[in-house]
């Protein structure tokens, strides 16, 4: 790479003033004193290639933040509550997607290490910063696989859940006849149609209940009158 050529450059010529230039000249019988501008060709050289190490080290930041802003979208996006039917499957038709976009993250994050590995060839110190998000960057394709797994699992169980209870009120309606129905129909159209998430599916299952109490109030009445 043309940065690490032009940083090692800089680091030899250092190296070959320290060997090669002496502190003093003895010219006959008088000494030169030739340290100061010893330590100022040497100076320059160090100022070169830390200079260079730190512009370096803010393009590979500006890099690396790219990368964790698009990891943090998708773990955003994976976190995010299913608003209805039609959102929850753009949901999982975008998950199926999210492999994809994590192997070509993970290859850019790949390129990245191999010149973070050029800092520490010139033992270059990283800040905390730096350092936390290189390995958060390193890290990310795990994290967004958990995710992934966890939206999967929210997405089905919700699914089997609303399935589940729409089974056992159509089975009440065959038993009990039509006079479930209307509140039926709703229950079925807020699943498919409205809200699709924990609270509503809540909000069914209170419904249920409600129609469950609402038969057992007409039988007993039923059997007060018989008695």
């Amino acid at each position: 790479m043309e940065i690490e050529d032009e940083i090692l450059f800089h680091f030899k010529m250092k190296s070959i003033l320290e060997l090669t230039l002496p502190k003093d000249i003895a010219i006959g019988p008088f000494y030169v004193n030739v340290r100061p501008l010893r330590d100022f060709l040497i100076q320059k050289r160090q100022n070169c290639y830390t200079q260079l190490l730190i512009m370096f080290t803010d393009s590979l930041r500006t890099k690396i933040n790219v990368v964790l802003f698009d990891y943090q979208q998708i773990r955003t996006r994976l976190r995010t509550t299913s608003r209805n039917i039609e959102h929850l499957f753009e949901e999982q038709d975008w998950i199926e997607t999210v492999p994809l976009k994590v192997k070509k993250l993970d290859e850019i994050v790949q390129k990245l290490k191999f010149q973070y590995d050029i800092l520490d060839h010139f033992w270059w110190n990283l800040s905390d910063g730096d350092f936390e998000a290189k390995w958060q960057a390193i890290g990310f394709p795990q994290q967004v696989q958990l995710y992934v797994r966890f939206a999967l699992y929210k997405h089905i169980n919700i699914q089997g859940v609303s399935i589940t209870i729409i089974k056992y009120l159509y089975i009440y309606q065959v038993y009990r006849g039509k006079s479930v129905q209307p509140k039926l129909y709703d229950i079925k159209k807020a699943i498919i149609i409205k809200i699709y998430n924990k609270n509503y599916i809540l909000y069914i299952i209170k419904i249920f209940i409600q129609i469950c109490l609402e038969d057992f109030k007409i039988n007993f009445i039923f059997l007060l009158m018989k008695l």
